[in-house]
């Protein structure tokens, strides 16, 4: 993640602006590069002056830049329209080194990005360099984190939030499917109150099967009820609702009824074929 040298590429530079962007500071040495992308709404740090990000062309770190930019205004306008809700704060999103982000965030080893203390944190190696594509699905997974913050005033659930961001960020994860699939063979759904909070918390081997259960209660309540729902859901929470009283004014059952009902909806979907949750 790296931006220009000095700005030795004019055509880059000239391709940025017109994406409102504007690169606030630069420092750039032979092998290794810090570099700041400020725009309206985001602002996008490529490396850190603390450990900068050694240095790929110019021409991938403005790809970089313009992908990531892109990604965000574009996620920004489909929940706004989604949601009927449109966020005021500026978010930051960081491209890290591997180890500037475990160092910064204490992710666990399974984690490739993070919104942490506000921020959306992503380590950049090689392979998402190459692989823009994971890179874009990582970046519009993170900045659904901050929108329901922001928008519930970090009062939505661990398991909404993870479920709305895999609804979001594309194709699901294919180990997903066969993790839920496991659990369910011995176990029941995992209660929602025990995924209330950030999945880093969970058991390593307990992860998969979160993230794939919310998954599948996201799909199930935009299926079943909109996404008008889900804002109204997210409102209740924002101005002081607890989960309970949020869940039967928005979803008009109690969320232990709803429970009682997912283990059912869950063993049909186990028996399916159907592949993803």
């Amino acid at each position: 993640m790296k931006g220009f040298n000095k700005f030795h590429s004019g055509v880059a530079f000239s391709a940025l602006l017109t994406l409102g962007l504007f690169v606030s500071s630069a420092e750039a040495h032979e092998h290794e590069i810090y570099q700041t992308y400020d725009t309206p709404r985001f602002t996008l740090h490529i490396g850190s002056e603390r450990e900068p990000v050694q240095a790929i062309s110019d021409k991938k770190y403005t790809e970089l830049a313009q992908d990531a930019l892109k990604t965000l205004n574009g996620t920004f306008d489909e929940l706004s329209r989604l949601f009927k809700l449109q966020p005021v704060k500026k978010v930051t999103l960081r491209f890290l080194t591997p180890q500037e982000f475990t160092r910064m965030t204490g992710a666990p080893e399974w984690t490739n990005a993070m919104y942490f203390r506000g921020e959306i944190s992503i380590p950049l190696t090689a392979h998402n360099i190459e692989k823009r594509k994971d890179l874009v699905r990582a970046v519009r997974h993170e900045y659904v984190h901050a929108f329901l913050a922001e928008v519930t005033r970090h009062r939505c659930p661990a398991w909404l939030d993870e479920g709305v961001a895999q609804l979001i960020e594309g194709k699901p994860n294919s180990l997903l499917g066969p993790a839920l699939r496991e659990w369910l063979a011995s176990n029941e759904a995992i209660p929602l109150d025990w995924l209330n909070h950030g999945f880093t918390l969970l058991d390593e081997e307990v992860v998969p099967t979160a993230y794939a259960q919310s998954l599948f209660v996201a799909r199930s309540l935009v299926n079943q009820h909109g996404f008008s729902a889900l804002r109204t859901y997210m409102l209740e929470l924002r101005d002081g609702s607890t989960p309970q009283e949020a869940f039967a004014n928005s979803f008009g059952q109690s969320q232990l009824a709803y429970e009682k009902k997912l283990n059912e909806d869950l063993d049909r979907w186990r028996f399916s074929g159907k592949r993803h949750p």
